[in-house]
């Protein structure tokens, strides 16, 4: 199991609100700040292999279905 940084609830939840701003991650070097936007990429979208071209073309939803409504 991964270590998961507070970060990455942080970046999951902004990444969910309607209004859509650009997310910027600041900090030190060797802080994690990768690792933290690969892990809120993963669960938001499934799969850390996208690009902003894949947002924006709609090839890849903001979020993955959860089944429900």
């Amino acid at each position: 199991m991964e270590f998961q940084r507070t970060l990455v609830a942080d970046l999951v939840h902004r990444l969910g609100e309607p209004r859509q701003f650009i997310q910027i991650v600041v900090g030190p070097r060797q802080t994690g700040k990768t690792t933290a936007v690969n892990q809120a990429l993963s669960y938001v979208v499934g799969s850390q292999n996208c690009s902003l071209e894949d947002f924006l073309s709609g090839r890849v939803p903001l979020f993955k279905s959860d089944g429900g409504s």
